[in-house]
């Protein structure tokens, strides 16, 4: 089973980030991630749906919410 991200450098930016996709209807939950395994430094995440990472980068890009990584893993 695989489950998709999107990691953010602090708990501020990843909230910001899930209030953005509430706004266009994608669902997300903050998660807490171990920065030690991420290799990428986030410790905070949105898990998102996998089928919407694109758009997910995209709103991100346009509204200007800093975000570390959009990725998947393996759980």
């Amino acid at each position: 089973m695989r489950r998709c991200y999107a990691g953010f450098s602090s708990l501020t930016l990843a909230l910001k980030g899930k209030r953005l996709l509430d706004g266009n209807a994608i669902a997300s939950e903050v998660i807490k991630k171990d920065a030690k395994k991420s290799k990428r430094g986030c410790s905070y995440a949105l898990q998102i749906p996998c089928a919407h990472m694109r758009n997910c980068k995209s709103l991100f890009d346009k509204y200007g919410v800093s975000y570390i990584v959009i990725d998947e893993e393996e759980i």
